[in-house]
């Protein structure tokens, strides 16, 4: 058989799913101390439910409700808007939608978000192997932790370890295990329960109850779980007992378990290739229910749900891979993978992914006027700086690519399309991207839910700076032609979005003004990035073993067309920025290429794809327009975030004026070395005074 014992017994795995109840509910309840065990409570989004607790459900609230319905079904319910962000007022506890001007605020999801890390953070202490499925769902593969706990000494005799006696765990696929409670007192064949695939089962539950137990202690959630050998039954495993309790799958049970499931609950089947093979089967075969075959053609209300056992016996043959394949027009690999998810088999892996890929800040809306646009970007802006500070903080890393999405005008059809679950013919989203524009250091700071603090000193942009951006790279969005057709203007839009992606682990190591400072232990000579370069978002070279004229290879000759990637970066600085806030100055790259020197405009050395368009072209190039540096005003007296080398006579960052002047230092002194050498080439040696020639 496909899922056999034997198979698995060698290389079995102990995945887990964990899904935290109601979790959005449970935040809310934690965050205004309501009695979750008594009190109904309800959270909503512009006037519908999305999250319900237990206690309200069962006065048959449910989620998608909208609040009024809720307040009918359920009085004494309290319902909660989602924190939103844009306007100076918090919303009100209320569901009532008109209390909440959509037009003006945007949710946030801020308060989920740190809750959520309060958990992930106690399963990276159980296990290194923990992949995150959402914001309230994780997988754990704790094979290891299982097998340390079946082979600790004296666990023969524990009756956690024996499925009979066990007491915290439900058995799927045995009996009617959803209305069992805790304890569960199963008459299993005893000789199938002592295999070792089923003792390593039980451990790896031992295991996921103290992982429960530890969340429930640290933050007050309960979390209910699924355990099995992979990732499609610890899913379905998660969902049969709920709330708070945990359920097993064992090898020889999970066919049992999986018959009864319908085929669109199965991971992987939900979407649109679940539905059309559904479509398929359901319009193309025979269904059997309650022991009676229907035929396909009667009513969809009487039409039984199509299930994973209908599956196996439509196609129980030998060839039934290449059958399902033909009826569903699909190809031969895809079916023999459907027919394993309908099994129950997989053996795919958990991959840990802890560090979001991107960070993301959207708002959908009707916007028609720049100005409307302008505050929107302000507000996104606003919000992807603090949660950039907070993933720094978290990761110690920063983003190294800004995108900005775009939607315009809804197409007519749009909502029937969306209802139909047909993306293709949605209305298009359009991005442009460019290099994440490095800002200033600020402290930071996030408080956990028992009053701890965390600071820190975080370097990100400007909100003025990302707005800036954001708007040429919308200007320059409708000014570009695709496929030869000027694409269509960006006002009005439904929908705008902002993330930061592509991120760089941080550096460490001195300035180089340290380089001309000498300090009592220091080793003269030990260069390192300064500080505006250690922050440049770019992975540096391996360092090397110190050599003769590595100083002078530091500095580099000035004509010298190659420079390294970190002194790229540091070029780059102020040709990506933008409008600095309360100042009405604006800084561009020179075109004219003289010597590099750090924090000045000069041509940017890595492009993107909203900056690529021409070779060699500067980063404030690709985003449009050519501004007049005489045109240009710093403040005089150096406290803006600007200011005048008196040298160069260009724009630095206040704050690295004094390392840009040092930079100034080492280049004269780099010039002398070279003068010197050359002069040493071009004099006579000392015998050729001495040499007699002829003729004297």
């Amino acid at each position: 058989a496909p899922w056999s014992l034997v198979l698995y017994s060698s290389r079995m795995r102990i995945i887990v799913h964990l899904d935290l109840d109601c979790f959005y509910a449970q935040v809310e309840q934690r965050r205004l101390g309501v009695d979750g065990e008594t009190t109904p409570l309800g959270v909503t989004q512009w006037g519908s439910l999305l999250a319900v607790n237990y206690v309200a459900r069962r006065f048959g609230v449910k989620r998608g409700m909208r609040g009024d319905e809720a307040k009918a079904k359920c009085p004494d319910i309290i319902l909660v808007h989602v924190e939103t962000i844009g306007d100076k007022e918090e919303p009100k506890t209320s569901g009532d939608e008109g209390e909440v001007d959509r037009s003006m605020v945007k949710a946030s999801l801020r308060r989920y978000r740190s809750a959520s890390r309060e958990v992930f953070s106690i399963l990276a202490r159980h296990s290194d192997l923990v992949e995150r499925a959402s914001i309230d769902e994780a997988f754990l593969d704790i094979t290891e932790a299982a097998r340390e706990l079946l082979d600790a000494p004296g666990n023969d005799a524990d009756e956690d370890l024996d499925f009979a006696r066990q007491k915290h765990s439900h058995i799927a696929g045995h009996g009617d295990d959803h209305d069992k409670g805790d304890g569960v007192q199963a008459d299993l064949d005893s000789s199938l329960m002592q295999t070792e695939s089923s003792r390593l089962l039980l451990a790896g539950a031992n295991v996921v109850f103290r992982i429960r137990q530890d969340i429930k202690h640290s933050t007050g959630f309960t979390v209910s779980g699924g355990v099995a050998a992979n990732r499609v039954l610890a899913k379905l495993a998660s969902a049969r007992n709920k709330p708070n309790k945990q359920t097993i799958v064992p090898l020889s049970l999970a066919t049992s378990m999986m018959r009864s499931i319908p085929f669109k609950d199965v991971r992987g089947l939900g979407g649109k290739f679940g539905a059309r093979i559904e479509a398929a089967l359901t319009s193309s075969g025979r269904m059997r229910s309650n022991g009676r075959w229907h035929s396909s053609k009667s009513s969809a209300q009487t039409l039984p749900v199509l299930t994973c056992g209908d599956v196996l016996d439509m196609f129980s043959s030998a060839d039934a891979a290449r059958e399902l394949a033909k009826r569903c027009e699909i190809s031969g690999e895809q079916a023999a993978t459907v027919l394993g998810w309908v099994r129950g088999e997989g053996m795919d892996e958990v991959k840990p992914n802890l560090k979001p890929k991107s960070l993301n800040a959207c708002k959908s809306s009707f916007l028609e006027t720049w100005p409307e646009l302008h505050r929107w970007l302000t507000i996104l802006a606003e919000e992807l700086v603090d949660r950039m500070g907070e993933d720094e903080l978290l990761w110690h890393r920063r983003a190294t690519t800004l995108v900005v999405h775009h939607r315009g005008a809804l197409r007519r059809d749009h909502l029937r399309n969306w209802q139909q679950g047909n993306v293709s013919a949605l209305t298009p989203e359009r991005n442009r991207q460019c290099r994440m524009p490095i800002g200033q250091e600020k402290t930071i700071e996030i408080e956990a839910h028992n009053g701890e603090k965390r600071s820190a000193v975080v370097r990100v942009p400007e909100v003025s700076q990302i707005v800036g951006m954001a708007e040429r790279l919308l200007r320059r969005l409708e000014s570009d032609e695709e496929g030869g057709k000027r694409q269509p203007r960006i006002l009005p839009c439904s929908r705008i979005a902002m993330s930061a992606t592509e991120f760089a682990d941080l550096p460490t190591g001195v300035t180089l003004t340290t380089f001309f400072t000498k300090k009592t232990g220091e080793i003269q000579g030990q260069v390192e990035e300064p500080t505006h370069r250690r922050n440049a978002l770019h992975q540096t070279e391996a360092p090397r073993k110190r050599r003769k004229g590595a100083i002078e290879r530091f500095f580099g000759d000035p004509t010298a067309p190659s420079r390294t990637s970190a002194e790229a970066s540091s070029a780059e600085f102020l040709s990506k920025s933008t409008p600095v806030e309360g100042m009405n100055v604006r800084v561009f790259a020179e075109k004219e290429t003289n010597t590099p020197c750090p924090n000045a405009p000069l041509q940017s050395a890595a492009g993107s794809s909203a900056e690529s368009e021409a070779a060699g072209s500067s980063h404030s190039e690709a985003l449009g327009g050519s501004w007049d540096r005489a045109s240009i005003t710093a403040p005089a007296d150096g406290d803006g975030h600007l200011a005048r080398c008196d040298r160069c006579q260009r724009l630095v960052p206040a704050h690295s004026l004094q390392e840009h002047q040092d930079w100034h230092m080492a280049t004269e002194l780099q010039k002398q070395l070279q003068q010197e050498r050359a002069g040493r080439r071009a004099s006579p040696k000392i015998d050729h005074f001495f040499r007699k020639v002829p003729g004297d």
